[in-house]
């Protein structure tokens, strides 16, 4: 799966992802998410994913945790910025790089993170990254409490929607309603 920017959003460069199953209805909502029991023990396989219309691959949402954590992978191709400045007002978020190099901000600081290296976002801390390096960047990302799967799912509906004429107010909006707000804009990746 590629991952790029889309007016200064972290979307796709193809249209929404078609990957796994679809989640029952239920009433229950943990940060937005739709979060009942936890799922039944399972197994994701390679390319596959939780979620039929989020713009990167969820493994785990909140609906399976019981609103604990959500897990995504996601790429970057060489040389790529990733999402926009931003932070989350209700979600700490960790990277663990599978491969690759990412060049990360946060708050006002870039480190370089590599294969193996782990990268901690707390809640209300700006961050955001780019692929620093000839080869894409795999990546795990976990988001505690879960439930940002929902931000990507409807980004995912609006792109659709939308047929490439984006409204940037539109997408703030998308973000202030999952509590993810837009500080800056993307980075360009450092050679060094």
């Amino acid at each position: 799966m590629r991952v790029a920017i889309c007016t200064g959003k972290f979307a796709l460069t193809s249209s929404p992802v078609k990957l796994g199953g679809v989640m029952e209805e239920d009433e229950r909502l943990v940060h937005g998410a739709v979060a009942p029991q936890r799922a039944s023990p399972y197994v994701i396989a390679s390319g596959a994913a939780r979620l039929t219309d989020a713009l990167i691959a969820f493994k785990a949402t909140a609906r399976d945790t019981n609103g604990a954590l959500s897990v995504s992978e996601f790429e970057l191709g060489p040389w790529e910025s990733g999402p926009v400045l931003h932070l989350h007002e209700t979600v700490d978020e960790a990277i663990y790089v599978v491969s690759g190099r990412l060049d990360v901000q946060l708050g006002n600081e870039r480190h370089f993170a590599s294969s193996g290296d782990f990268v901690w976002m707390p809640r209300g801390v700006q961050h955001t990254f780019a692929c620093a390096g000839d080869d894409a960047v795999r990546a795990v990302a976990v988001a505690v409490p879960g439930g940002p799967e929902n931000l990507f799912v409807e980004q995912a509906a609006y792109f659709v929607k939308a047929e490439g004429n984006l409204d940037p107010a539109a997408l703030e909006e998308i973000n202030r309603r999952h509590a993810a707000m837009t500080m800056g804009p993307p980075i360009e990746p450092r050679r060094s």
